[in-house]
């Protein structure tokens, strides 16, 4: 498909070597397949950097800009001698509709990643857990990083993701379910396998309990609260995380019990 020929392009112009394609390096079923998908945390993690094709509705479109795909022209005008150009829309707007943010599967590899390549119609976003930047807007590296050059500045423009990630408690969990379960599955049968590697990285770095932590606010951003709680037994931990609903009336989803929210669509 041109989205991966492109990657290749993209990839090799990156100057890496190696370029990992789901479609193609998960098998379709077997021990090998529920392993690659259980560890996509680790895959994601230690990849220099995600390239998202975020146009179009399938594969063949491809990524603007870099092979036959064009990207839309940027609106421009001079004006008294003076060019003024469009910052173009920002990364909100020009991915809100578009399928990559609608597709459960895709969700995994926004906030696991540490580095996304984002390619759209208008422009290339890139975003880190450090900054994000685009290129209709020039911001020069030094000026990106505090004085001391050792981190980034703090520029308060809306991110596309949060800068921490999965979130920095346990029960930060239970917004990662909110998001995920919001997009869309082309097979129900997947609710579950397309949310592993979130709850592998949840559990590799949080308390064993999660995903089933509570998500009271009582406890949020209270560390003694939150040792009180860890001590409590496993039994009441699953009780807690029963406490789960829906904003609206939501469609069964067959193959999965009706108490856990994989059962359930919405």
């Amino acid at each position: 498909p041109n989205a991966i020929e492109d990657a290749i392009v993209a990839t090799r112009s990156l100057a890496f070597r190696y370029l990992w394609v789901g479609r193609y390096c998960i098998p379709r079923d077997g021990a090998e397949r529920h392993a690659q998908i259980s560890n996509m945390d680790v895959i994601h993690a230690h990849a220099q950097v995600t390239l998202v094709a975020a146009a179009g509705e399938d594969a063949d479109y491809g990524l603007p800009g870099v092979g036959s795909r064009f990207r839309f022209v940027q609106p421009h005008a001079e004006i008294m001698n003076e060019m003024v150009v469009s910052t173009l829309p920002h990364i909100k707007e020009a991915l809100k509709d578009s399928r990559w943010m609608k597709r459960a599967w895709t969700y995994q590899e926004a906030l696991l990643s540490r580095r996304l390549l984002i390619f759209t119609d208008h422009q290339v976003f890139y975003e880190c857990r450090g900054t994000n930047c685009c290129e209709s807007v020039e911001k020069p590296l030094q000026s990106l990083h505090t004085k001391d050059g050792q981190r980034l500045r703090e520029f308060g423009e809306e991110r596309l993701f949060p800068h921490n990630g999965l979130g920095k408690y346990p029960w930060d969990v239970a917004t990662r379910i909110a998001e995920y379960s919001a997009r869309t599955l082309s097979y129900d049968s997947d609710a579950l396998e397309a949310m592993l590697g979130i709850f592998s990285a949840f559990t590799q770095r949080q308390d064993p309990g999660v995903p089933i932590v509570t998500t009271a606010k009582s406890l949020a951003y209270r560390s003694d609260s939150w040792r009180r709680w860890s001590t409590k037994s496993r039994g009441a931990q699953f009780a807690t995380g029963l406490c789960w609903s829906h904003a609206a009336p939501a469609r069964r989803r067959q193959g999965f019990p009706s108490w856990s929210w994989t059962g359930w669509v919405g």
